[in-house]
């Protein structure tokens, strides 16, 4: 078995440190969690949007008027300090997005059954999903708050980008 030198050694030190200080300085507020739904989750299909909706590139739609939290997460589970406020995310059948929410720890998202972590995210990926013959798919779920906000809502499809503002126990401006 070969030897170390001490240079070596002194090496992997050095790359040990600085991979611990990088991580280290990465707060939760900074990490990105990204998600993808599975499209056998949603729970309904609709023809059209409510009125009290608004689409957004035409792919996905949202509430105009303020959401209401309900509960509050469950303490050591990763929604501890979050309130959530729920409802269904209304996507266009066979369309193919992401959203995305600010990475700054105060709100996560959470709808239909996700692939990957299993935890909330600030960034989910949708579709294609085939609905059963309607226009729209419902995924059940919503967003994790800290305080009550206005949250920006980043929705990117087919190379387009849009950002859309829910209030959640807050009215957007």
């Amino acid at each position: 078995m070969a030897r170390l030198t001490s240079h070596s050694r002194i090496g992997l030190l050095i790359i040990a440190v600085l991979s611990i200080a990088s991580a280290c300085g990465q707060s939760r507020s900074e990490v990105r969690f990204k998600n993808v739904i599975n499209c056998s989750s949603y729970i309904d299909e609709l023809d059209e949007v409510p009125k009290s909706w608004t689409p957004v590139l035409g792919v996905v739609a949202l509430p105009v008027d303020p959401v209401e939290t309900g509960r509050a997460g469950v303490e050591g589970s990763p929604y501890e300090g979050y309130l959530f406020a729920k409802f269904g995310l209304i996507v266009r059948a066979n369309s193919e997005l992401t959203l995305e929410v600010p990475v700054t720890g105060s709100v996560l998202m959470e709808w239909g059954t996700l692939e990957h972590s299993g935890r909330p995210a600030n960034s989910l990926s949708i579709g294609p999903c085939e609905g059963g013959g309607m226009d729209w798919v419902v995924f059940a779920g919503g967003l994790w708050v800290k305080k009550p906000m206005c949250v920006t809502i980043t929705v990117t499809s087919g190379g387009q980008t849009a950002k859309a503002r829910v209030g959640v126990d807050a009215q957007c401006p």
